[in-house]
């Protein structure tokens, strides 16, 4: 099983910290770290890892996601969405793969294969 804590074994990685708010889209190169909420549309070039106290209302676009929180929107990923026991998702699901664990909340559309999360 995956370590959430384990981000990635590169340096590069934006953490959000709970409590922080950020309203507008949201787009970076580097990994994130999510303990507060985003109200936007979230583009992320890497691996995003998503706490418990996490948050995203918008859509998201990526390679990876984990996530231990709250989400409702699109969300179109290259590889892996994996949603841990307190996971609590709305929306439309687009991925390589998906793992969910006992417990998680997953309402929506979803599309899992090879090359479904990509979006032109």
């Amino acid at each position: 099983m995956s370590n959430i804590n384990n981000l990635t074994e590169s340096n590069d990685t934006c953490f959000i910290a709970e409590g922080t708010v950020i309203t507008g889209d949201f787009s970076t190169t580097a990994n994130v770290r999510l303990d507060g909420k985003i109200l936007g549309d979230v583009d992320c070039n890497g691996k995003i890892i998503m706490g418990k106290k996490g948050a995203i209302n918008g859509n998201i676009r990526g390679e990876k996601l984990t996530m231990e929180g709250f989400f409702e929107g699109e969300c179109h990923l290259s590889d892996t969405l994996h949603l841990m026991p307190t996971a609590n998702v709305n929306g439309v699901f687009r991925a390589g793969k998906l793992i969910v664990d006992e417990g998680a909340i997953l309402n929506g559309d979803c599309q899992i294969g090879p090359g479904t999360g990509k979006q032109a």
